[in-house]
C-alpha cells in the first residue's frame, strides 16, 4: 500500500472530498477531525472505515517519509500535545476542514467553539466511489429517475405510504420533512447506497430547513398570486367582466405563480439533505443555480409534475411510483450542475 497512491476518499462536513493520498488524510487528522471518527475508503471498496481502522490494517500508511516526524507524532499521526481544549465527544463532535480542503469545500467554516457547522449552500464537489455516472437534459434525468426507482421499487413504495400516513396523522405537521425524507432516499440511491422504506424518516433531521423552504415557497407563491391575481381582476372587473370569469382567471393565474416559483425553488429541498443548507441559503442557492436557464425549469416543473399527477389519476395507486421520480429526477439534475459549477 503506497501512501503516495491518490486512491482515498474521506467524508468532511457532510461530504465525499477525495481522490486524494493518504498524506491529505493525516492532514486532516491533524487539523480538525480524530482518526477514530474521520471515516475513510478507497474507491471500490464495499464500506468505510475509520482512519485508525485503515492504519491497522495497512500499517504501512503510519510510516512518516524521511522529514515528516516531528516531536508531536502519535503511533504515526501528526496530532499536537498541545491542543488548547480538549477533543469533544462523539456526541458533539462536527467535522471542521483542514487547510487543504477548504479549498474543495468553498471556503466551508466551522465554530470549532460551539460544534456548529456553518451553512453551506453550495453544491457538493466530492464524489462517491460507486455513484451514477451524471448525464444531461430532463430525458436523461427521468431515466436515471426511473432506474433509481425501480432498482429498489419496494423501498420507495413503502417509504412513500410511510410518508403519506405520517402526513396525513400528524395533520401535515411532518408533511415537509417527509418530503426531505424522499430526497435523502433519492440522494442515497444516486450514490448507490442502501437504502430502507425507513430511510424516509431521515428527513427529520432537516425539520425545520424543510419547514423553512416549503413556507417560502407557499408565501412567495401566495402573495406573488394575490398580487397579480389581485391586479388582473380590478382590470377585468373594470371593463364588465362576468366574475365567474374573473374568478376563474384568479385561478389559472394562481396555478402559474406556482409553478414559477417551484421552478425556483427546483433545487432548495435537495440542497437543504444534500448540502446541509438553511431555509434561506437553499432558497437562494437554488436561484442561483436556476435562474440563468429559468425557463428551462419551469418547462422541468410542468412536466414533472404532470407526472405525478398521472400516478394520482391512475386511480391513485401509481402515485406509488410516480411520487418518487420527482425528488429523483431533482437529485439527478442537481448531480450533473453540481458537478460542473
Amino acid at each position: 500500500m503506497d501512501r503516495d497512491d491518490a486512491v482515498w476518499y474521506y467524508r468532511l462536513g457532510g461530504q465525499t472530498l477525495g481522490p486524494v493520498s493518504w498524506a491529505e488524510i493525516e492532514q486532516v487528522t491533524r487539523d480538525a477531525v480524530d482518526p477514530d471518527h474521520l471515516l475513510v475508503a478507497r474507491g471500490g471498496d464495499a464500506g468505510w472505515m475509520s482512519a485508525s481502522q485503515a492504519i491497522a490494517t495497512w500499517p504501512e500508511l503510519a510510516r512518516a517519509r524521511a522529514g515528516e516526524a516531528g516531536a508531536g507524532m502519535q503511533a504515526g499521526w501528526n496530532i499536537s500535545d498541545e491542543a488548547e481544549e480538549p477533543a469533544p465527544t462523539s456526541a458533539e463532535w462536527e467535522p471542521g476542514p483542514s487547510t487543504a480542503a477548504s479549498e474543495v469545500l468553498n471556503a466551508a467554516a466551522v465554530e470549532r467553539k460551539t460544534g456548529r457547522r456553518a451553512p453551506r449552500p453550495q453544491a457538493e464537489t466530492g464524489r462517491y466511489p460507486n455513484e451514477m455516472p451524471t448525464r444531461h437534459g430532463l430525458g436523461a434525468w427521468l431515466g436515471q429517475a426511473w432506474e433509481m426507482v425501480m432498482g429498489d421499487a419496494m423501498s420507495f413504495v413503502f417509504g412513500v405510504l410511510l410518508a403519506g400516513l405520517v402526513t396525513i396523522v400528524t395533520l401535515g405537521i411532518c408533511g415537509p420533512p417527509m418530503q426531505a425524507g424522499l430526497f435523502a432516499m433519492a440522494v442515497k440511491r444516486f450514490r448507490n447506497e442502501p437504502i430502507s422504506p425507513g430511510t424516509v424518516f431521515e428527513g427529520f433531521q432537516y425539520f425545520l430547513p424543510s419547514w423553512g423552504v416549503m413556507l417560502i415557497q407557499v408565501l412567495l407563491g401566495g402573495i406573488g398570486g394575490a398580487v397579480i391575481g389581485g391586479a388582473m381582476g380590478t382590470i377585468l372587473g373594470a371593463v364588465g367582466a362576468e366574475p365567474e370569469s374573473i374568478a376563474a382567471l384568479g385561478q389559472v393565474i394562481g396555478s402559474v405563480v406556482s409553478i414559477v416559483v417551484a421552478a425556483a425553488l427546483f433545487y432548495a429541498m435537495v440542497l437543504v439533505v444534500s448540502a446541509g443548507a438553511g431555509a434561506i441559503e437553499a432558497v437562494s442557492g437554488s436561484w442561483e443555480m436556476t435562474k440563468s436557464d429559468f425557463l428551462s425549469y419551469v418547462g422541468m416543473t410542468i412536466v414533472l409534475q404532470l407526472i405525478v399527477s398521472a400516478g394520482v389519476l391512475a386511480c391513485g395507486v401509481g402515485l406509488l411510483i410516480t411520487a418518487p421520480l420527482l425528488p429523483c429526477a431533482v437529485v439527478a439534475a442537481y448531480m450533473y450542475h453540481s458537478r460542473r459549477r
